[in-house]
């Protein structure tokens, strides 16, 4: 019951209806709390965050990350972790942190190559990318903008390839190479049909 409540919550977000899928994660938190399903808190906390980072409560989205971060320490959950890494890594990107955010990606980042979790990795290389790229370090952000591009395709997977695409075709225009930035703006314009054509 639990995992399916986390599972409505989830629908509704990508339905943007982000009050319906609050009173789910919250349905699925006091299941777990009542178990003492430690691993469904933490999934429960991290959907909560999820949603206040979309609505740019950040603060909120922070608190609920932490929680989530702080059970997945105790359970040993290397995957959760990583993602919980990256989850507060983003807030502080969007805050314009990006000291702070830069540390937690590549904690991200490090736990991913560990467990060799190939689309961590990928996700991974593609936050840190996007914020050299923002940081104006052009051949860093391409270094790793063309690794996280190339792990997407090797595992086949267009999630985050149409961000990953867009911003190679932003640095190699700014790094003066126009053929390179056009053929990466064809991918992103290809990811980007193939993203609405699944949503559809």
């Amino acid at each position: 019951m639990a995992i399916s409540y986390n599972n409505i919550g989830n629908f509704h977000k990508d339905q943007s209806n982000y009050e319906k899928a609050l009173g789910y994660f919250g349905k699925s938190l006091k299941i777990g709390y009542d178990l003492g399903d430690k691993k469904v808190m933490a999934d429960s906390y991290s959907n909560f965050g999820t949603i206040y980072n979309i609505q740019g409560n950040y603060e909120k989205a922070l608190e609920f990350y932490l929680k989530s971060l702080f059970i997945r320490k105790k359970l040993a959950n290397k995957k959760g972790m990583a993602d919980s890494f990256s989850n507060i890594g983003t807030i502080y990107h969007s805050q314009g942190n990006y000291e702070k955010a830069m540390e937690y990606y590549s904690k991200s980042l490090e736990i991913s190559e560990k467990i060799g979790d190939k689309y961590g990795i990928g996700d991974s290389y593609n936050n840190i990318g996007l914020i050299s790229n923002e940081q104006g370090n052009y051949e860093k952000a391409l270094d790793y903008l063309i690794k996280s591009k190339n792990i997407m395709q090797e595992i086949n997977t267009i999630a985050n390839l149409d961000e990953t695409s867009k911003s190679l075709s932003e640095v190699y225009k700014k790094l003066g190479k126009y053929k390179q930035a056009l053929e990466m703006h064809e991918l992103y314009m290809e990811t980007k049909d193939s993203l609405a054509k699944i949503d559809a």
